[in-house]
């Protein structure tokens, strides 16, 4: 947007598999190589996956600030001399919607929007957990990560639900498609129809 480019940015998908954490980690990696300050953080708290990839320890994080028992300054590493830095989900709780929209959660991400140029969530499949739109509406705006093979239905809900709370849908990328099959261009128009 010009004028105000979004800060934070939840990166989410429908379901499971379409390539939602991979996407916000490669996104991450590229803003930072612009030479901004960019943190990633792992909201997905059920089944976390940033810390595989970007080889880190998820023993602490995210669950950890959301109950008071460390402090985000403790936690946030930065990766590889590059602007980039990083905060997992840390250990599994009982109740990770109820941490996820709570007001502490709010607080926390208003905080890292000071500290950083830009702030990327990878979150739960929109589909799966409530907790995810109540982080989009903490957010500048939401990417939905959509895989080849998705139903439009699957898409057209995941949006509703988006839009039903307020949440900014910045755009969509399409995962998994193969640009050189024969129904490329049939692909496209289903999903962008």
């Amino acid at each position: 947007r010009a004028g105000a480019p979004p800060k934070t940015i939840l990166i989410s998908s429908s379901v499971e598999g379409e390539g939602k954490t991979w996407t916000a980690v490669n996104t991450a990696l590229a803003f930072a190589q612009t030479g901004a300050s960019t943190l990633l953080i792992d909201a997905d708290l059920r089944r976390p996956r940033c810390h595989e990839m970007m080889e880190s320890e998820n023993s602490t994080g995210l669950s950890e600030i959301l109950v008071g028992q460390c402090e985000p300054a403790d936690l946030v590493r930065r990766v590889n001399g590059h602007p980039l830095f990083f905060l997992a989900a840390g250990s599994r709780v009982p109740n990770p919607a109820e941490l996820l929209t709570s007001v502490k959660m709010r607080e926390v991400m208003q905080s890292f929007a000071a500290q950083y140029d830009y702030v990327l969530i990878d979150s739960a499949p929109l589909m799966y957990a409530s907790d995810t739109i109540g982080i989009a509406t903490m957010v500048d705006g939401v990417v939905v990560v959509l895989g080849a093979y998705t139903s439009k239905h699957n898409v057209r809900r995941a949006c509703n639900r988006l839009q039903q709370v307020g949440a900014k849908v910045l755009g969509v990328v399409l995962n998994g498609v193969d640009i050189h099959h024969p129904d490329y261009s049939e692909q496209k128009r289903y999903y962008f129809s």
